[in-house]
């Protein structure tokens, strides 16, 4: 070693990096978030769908499974309302959904991500 050189030994890096690992593994999917997020823009959508008998308000359902989160309906004129067609005009629902709910998805996902950081040991 020379005059220069600097040495220095972590304690708990081991345990650090292996809390690290799990985290980023954790990250991956993020279910409370992605439910969180799911629900933020179906009440948001089932309140702006178009109201004949209120079958499609009532029809949207969100899913979360891992990383993945839909939101939806399968009734088979969910998407002429949304985006129309030749003859009728769109009537948005869906879209405007999302956008409404923006922010409660970038809390319930930067919560998630908080509590997961909580979480790491030797940080």
């Amino acid at each position: 070693m020379t005059q220069n050189d600097f040495r220095a030994e972590v304690e708990g890096a081991e345990e650090l990096d292996r809390s690290l690992g799990r985290f980023a593994d954790d990250i991956k999917e993020m279910p409370d978030a992605g439910t969180k997020a799911g629900q933020a823009v179906k009440v948001r959508a089932a309140s702006l769908a178009p109201k004949d008998t209120g079958a499609l308000s009532r029809s949207i359902r969100a899913d979360a499974t891992g990383a993945e989160v839909t939101v939806g309906t399968d009734i088979p004129y969910g998407p002429y309302q949304e985006y129309g067609t030749v003859t009728v005009p769109a009537s948005p629902y869906l879209r405007p959904a999302l956008e409404a709910a923006t922010a409660q998805i970038v809390e319930a996902y930067t919560g998630e991500v908080e509590t997961k950081l909580g979480q790491v040991k030797g940080a």
